[in-house]
Formats: structure tokens, C-alpha cells, sequence
């Protein structure tokens, strides 16, 4: 029994899928350490969540060259197909491309700023009058 071959127009758009789902998983990356998942019992929320936004920043990496990659796939030649192939894709690839651009930048702040965006959320969490158990005694 043989395959039948992917036909050219959806290898692109399963291409720019798998791009899509590295960036949902970076973000979750930082929503979990957000969440303290996974988080060893010595470290601090604060400093889990920073590391989060390297892991973020690194997965952001790795879909700028995913994306680089398509682009140079889809770009148009001196056939006609190419150039048809190009316009149908070069949108979805720009707004990927600006996404990734956030989530680079977002990691870069996460990563250099993390600890202290915890500690002033949780800190705010406290004067509300609520406090968290877990953190409780680090923030007064």
C-alpha cells in the first residue's frame, strides 16, 4: 500500500500550524510558572515565573527560524506557482511573525523583570486581604 503524497498547498499550512502550536506552548509555559507548576519547594514564585520567560523567549527563538524558514520556502521564483504560493501564504506568515516579535519581547521582560512583577502582584494580592499560602510569609 503507498501514500499518497501531501499535495503543495497544505504542507505550507500544516507548516505555519506547527509554528502556531510552539507559540500557544510558550505562552503556556508562562502561564503554568504563573501558577508556581511544577515549581521545586526551594525556589520562589517570583524567581520560577523569570525563569519561565527564558523558556518562553527560547521557544520564541526557535519559531522566528521555523518561520524564516517557510518564508524562504514560500518565496516566489520565476515560476508562476511560486508567486502564487507566496501571496496565499505571505499574510498568515506576517501576523505570525509579528506574534512571535511579542512573545519574544514579552520573555525578554519575563526573564529580566519576572521577580519583581510577581512580587509586586503579590503584594497587591496581600493589602486586598487576601493572602495566598503559599507566599505569604515571603511578602511581609
Amino acid at each position: 500500500m503507498t501514500q499518497r503524497p501531501i499535495p503543495p498547498t497544505i504542507r505550507p499550512t500544516i507548516e505555519l500550524m506547527i509554528i502556531v502550536v510552539l507559540c500557544l506552548v510558550s505562552i503556556i509555559v508562562s502561564i503554568l510558572a504563573w501558577q508556581s507548576f511544577g515549581m521545586p519547594k526551594l525556589e520562589t514564585r517570583g524567581t520560577w515565573y523569570q525563569r519561565s520567560g527564558a523558556v518562553t523567549t527560547i521557544f520564541a527563538i526557535v519559531c522566528q527560524l521555523k518561520i524564516n524558514n517557510f518564508l524562504e520556502k514560500i518565496r516566489g521564483t520565476a515560476f508562476r506557482e511560486s508567486w502564487d504560493l507566496f501571496n496565499k501564504y505571505i499574510g498568515p506568515q506576517t501576523a505570525i511573525n509579528y506574534m512571535i516579535t511579542i512573545i519574544a519581547v514579552y520573555g525578554a521582560l519575563v526573564c529580566g523583570y519576572g521577580d519583581i512583577i510577581v512580587k509586586k502582584a503579590e503584594q497587591r494580592y496581600c493589602q486586598s486581604g487576601h493572602i495566598p499560602s503559599r507566599t505569604a510569609s515571603l511578602v511581609h
